[in-house]
């Protein structure tokens, strides 16, 4: 009795100290810069906005559907949220074009991009309804000129409307001259502030398809257009 007495005494005891232990100031952790997130943020964008969200993004089921060159497969680096990846467009491209399909059709106030700013490129985006016949010809689309801050490197623009409802987002660059090394651009982003967004399902389909697997390749001309991806269903 008077060991199991002990015993107990010894349990109590300990985990006293482990209490104080877990519970001392001096032991709390607190948030550094190296754990806070590294999240690309657009400009005009206020970090911690709350109600503005880049619809363009992978996780907003935002996707790459067209580029006038390039491999379209790398095409998510635009969209990834990082801008430490890039996606290069052809050197000689006088007009990278890159459409961004968003998860449905949304009211969008403003777009931005962060990209090669070497020269005197220019930004132009688009809001569009419906993706059209030939996605390299955006002839009878209503450009929204970008202001382009030459003073980052890379580059950053952005451009702010009034909302207008799009299903997809183009931003066609205007370069003055080609050139030997690949056109990059870092990130692109369409930006709603609707306070409560709904997302459609992550797991919709049966089949795993790869990006391109099924569409045609207009490599030329063009350029390549994206087929949707599926994602395996995953039983709990």
């Amino acid at each position: 009795m008077r060991n199991l007495r002990s015993g107990r005494g010894c349990t109590l005891f300990l985990m006293s100290i482990a209490a104080a232990f877990l519970n001392s100031p001096s032991l709390a952790v607190e948030p550094t810069e190296a754990t806070q997130s590294n999240a690309y943020t657009a400009p005009g964008t206020r970090p911690g906005e709350k109600g503005d969200c880049d619809l363009a993004k992978l996780e907003a089921l935002g996707r790459v559907v067209y580029v006038s060159s390039g491999a379209i497969a790398l095409s998510g680096r635009t969209i990834d949220n990082d801008t430490r990846t890039v996606f290069r467009f052809s050197g000689s491209d006088l007009h990278p074009t890159l459409i961004v399909e968003l998860a449905q059709s949304e009211p969008i106030h403003r777009v931005s991009a962060v990209f090669d700013g070497e020269g005197n490129t220019k930004l132009d985006a688009y809001l569009l309804s419906g993706l059209p016949t030939k996605p390299g010809n955006l002839t009878n689309a209503t450009p929204l000129a970008c202001n382009v801050d030459r003073a980052k490197v890379p580059a950053a623009a952005a451009a702010e409307f009034a909302p207008n409802t799009a299903r997809y987002v183009a931003f066609r660059w205007t370069r003055e001259k080609s050139t030997r090394n690949p056109f990059t651009v870092a990130e692109v982003g369409a930006f709603s502030s609707r306070p409560s967004i709904q997302f459609l399902p992550i797991f919709a389909e049966t089949e795993v398809h790869f990006t391109g697997e099924k569409g045609p390749d207009f490599s030329n001309q063009l350029g390549t257009i994206a087929d949707p991806p599926g994602i395996a269903v995953v039983s709990p």
